[in-house]
């Protein structure tokens, strides 16, 4: 079956449109998709040519968040199909809610204003020196602490959020002391309200370590088993939210977390 090549065109880094077009995208599981992002198409020059290229290719689609009409015009008189995001919503509220649109090139790669550049930095270099239990002397200015046995995704997760959502996060795995003993270390009762916790299917676990480290106990069956187990029963103890994270993304762990930390949703 022949691919159906799909392009996300920005006049920023595209990662936006990318992701908008991607979720749309998936919701078409039988058809085989070869995604290209093409960034910064900020002149009309680089659009025309664009433009050109994919018209050889009458069943590529197009997606894009092109600000500005000229450089939508190649695209929107292509032999392609073509859906400007941008452009359909803010026309939609512009004739609907009579608001004026201000078009802006590049907006979707800033991260927004420097306060909060600024915060997502600091957050970072909380989140990264936090990593895997460290400086928990530090855990009384996080925002969140995510706690799990290993490989169950604390890291990713904790660098999202903070590069997403500017939230300095802390993770911490969890050791046979811990699970064993079902009590909690005294560095993260201190903050049980800021705690979340991640869990995994005990075969996808054992999986996944197999790939890091094969050797010794860490990956066998019974291990990884008694892990999880013993993982869960602690967080049932002391009433710490979780998340299974076996077949979901690290964006729907995050979204989780945020809600339900700090909108109170269950």
């Amino acid at each position: 079956m022949n691919k159906t090549k799909v392009y996300f065109i920005s006049d920023g880094t595209g990662l936006s449109t990318e992701q908008l077009g991607k979720s749309i995208l998936i919701q078409f599981p039988d058809i085989d998709f070869e995604y290209k992002t093409i960034p910064f198409v900020n002149t009309l020059k680089k659009a025309q040519a664009l433009a050109k290229k994919i018209n050889k290719e009458p069943s590529a689609m197009v997606f894009s968040t092109l600000i500005y009409d000229e450089l939508n015009e190649p695209f929107d008189a292509g032999d392609f199909f073509h859906i400007n995001f941008l452009k359909q919503t803010i026309n939609q509220i512009e004739n609907i809610k009579k608001f004026k649109a201000v078009p802006t090139m590049g907006l979707d790669y800033r991260f927004g204003e420097v306060d909060s550049y600024e915060e997502r930095i600091t957050a970072m270099d909380f989140t990264i020196s936090s990593d895997d239990g460290n400086n928990v002397e530090r855990y009384n200015t996080a925002d969140i602490i995510i706690v799990g046995v290993s490989r169950t995704g604390k890291t990713p997760v904790s660098i999202y959020l903070a590069l997403m959502n500017g939230l300095a996060v802390a993770n911490y795995p969890l050791v046979d002391l811990e699970l064993e003993s079902q009590q909690l270390p005294n560095s993260l009762k201190r903050f049980k309200d800021k705690l979340f916790g991640l869990t995994i299917a005990p075969k996808r676990l054992q999986e996944i370590r197999e790939k890091r480290r094969s050797t010794g106990k860490y990956a066998t069956p019974h291990q990884v088993q008694a892990e999880v187990r013993y993982s869960e029963s602690l967080f049932n103890k002391y009433s710490i939210p979780y998340i299974d994270t076996t077949s979901i993304s690290v964006e729907e762990i995050a979204t989780s977390i945020r809600t339900r930390l700090f909108n109170n949703v269950i």
